[in-house]
């Protein structure tokens, strides 16, 4: 039944970010190349699955492997996105991860969705002024 005169108009508001229904998206999650510039995009959301209207969240994002590390940054964009960028500067096959936590609490960060993911970084284009020239025991160079 209509109530006749109400003014109360609700406002509900997401409520903290919730790592397992946050996610992280983008190509260069798991396809990069080694030199290049990459981005990929972190959405946080709450426990019911609503992107969050602002930042208000901690994201953390870095990437290893047995011989190497590739360091990111985060930038909030303020909206409950946070654009994440790298460098690789090796070849290979990574682990990315992608955390997510409460920015105003001293709670752990946790995984977003389907985080750690594999990534693999092809090699970029060769320089010749970087590149370095070695030999194996048969005297044949080795780039």
């Amino acid at each position: 039944e209509e109530v006749i005169g109400n003014t109360l108009y609700p406002e509900i508001y997401p409520n903290f970010a919730y790592a397992p229904l946050s996610n992280a998206i983008g190509d260069t999650l798991r396809h990069a190349v080694s030199g290049v510039e990459q981005e990929f995009l972190v959405e946080s959301r709450d426990i019911h699955g609503n992107l969050l209207l602002s930042g208000d969240a901690r994201v953390v994002s870095y990437a290893h492997n047995n011989y190497a590390t590739i360091e990111t940054m985060v930038v909030d964009n303020g909206n409950g996105t946070f654009s994440v960028s790298y460098i690789a500067g090796v070849s290979g096959r990574y682990f990315l991860s992608v955390e997510i936590g409460e920015l105003i609490t001293s709670h752990s960060l946790s995984h977003v969705k389907d985080s750690p993911f594999l990534l693999t970084v092809q090699p970029g284009r060769s320089d010749p002024n970087t590149s370095i020239l070695s030999m194996d025991d048969d005297g044949l160079g080795v780039a």
